[in-house]
């Protein structure tokens, strides 16, 4: 990725990673909001009931206890 490891703290690497992809991301000039999809804030809670009753959130290994969670996630990517 191009990310320096030596004498990072977890913390500090997970950000680093984090600022490489949002970088990528914006070479390739694809979406970085939901809305940018074309998601409406409207639709938020029904996507949210729907990724919390798929298999793979409810597989997931960091359990997610509600709908709530997945909603605020949402909302921060919208």
């Amino acid at each position: 990725m191009g990310v320096v490891v030596a004498g990072q703290s977890d913390e500090a690497l997970a950000a680093s990673a984090a600022r490489q992809v949002a970088d990528w991301v914006a070479a390739m000039h694809l979406p970085m909001r939901l809305r940018e999809l074309g998601i409406q804030e409207r639709q938020l809670p029904e996507l949210a009931r729907m990724a919390f009753a798929s298999r793979t959130v409810q597989n997931d290994p960091r359990p997610i206890g509600d709908v709530a969670e997945i909603e605020t996630l949402l909302r921060e990517a919208w």
